[in-house]
């Protein structure tokens, strides 16, 4: 499979523009969203990088916990859409409603949480998405491309010229 470098380009964007963003209210698809995006940044960087600098590490540290966080809403909103779209007898009903309101509660501590870890933690990637070093600067179409070229040493750059097959 082919790494297509306009694909990394655009989850670096849609990333940083998630985490500018770092909304109060969440939706289902956009928590889903951001983690797609994530696995498809951290893939592709594992693909180019195997052996990734101190820094490069600690970026791919702190957006792997912001998937995890996001990842615990989203259980909560699968948890959620089951529980919904169950039928059950009318003495149950009452349960189900209790439960819906359970997760409700529990999904808006984790997004409360994700929206803390974000103002703390996201700044590291946003930071890096302005070094022109660092492959998720070098998604960045307002990078030159001339500095994107791939040197010996550090070639997380090749994540825009490269593509392999």
């Amino acid at each position: 499979m082919a790494l297509e470098p306009k694909k990394v380009g655009k989850a670096a964007r849609k990333l940083r523009n998630f985490l500018k963003k770092n909304s109060r209210h969440v939706t289902p698809e956009e928590i889903h969203r951001l983690r797609t995006t994530i696995r498809k940044l951290e893939a592709a960087v594992d693909a180019v990088l195997p052996k990734p600098s101190r820094r490069e590490r600690a970026i791919l540290r702190e957006i792997g916990r912001i998937r995890k966080r996001a990842g615990k809403i989203r259980d909560m909103d699968i948890l959620t859409a089951d529980a919904i779209s169950m039928r059950g007898v009318k003495k149950e009903q009452e349960h189900l409603i209790e439960l819906v309101h359970h997760l409700g509660a529990k999904r808006h501590k984790q997004a409360k949480r994700l929206r803390s870890l974000i103002q703390k933690k996201g700044q590291v990637f946003l930071r890096a998405s302005n070094d022109s070093h660092l492959a998720f600067g070098a998604a960045c179409p307002r990078h030159n491309r001339s500095a994107m070229l791939p040197e010996p040493k550090r070639p997380l750059r090749a994540l825009f010229v490269f593509s392999l097959t």
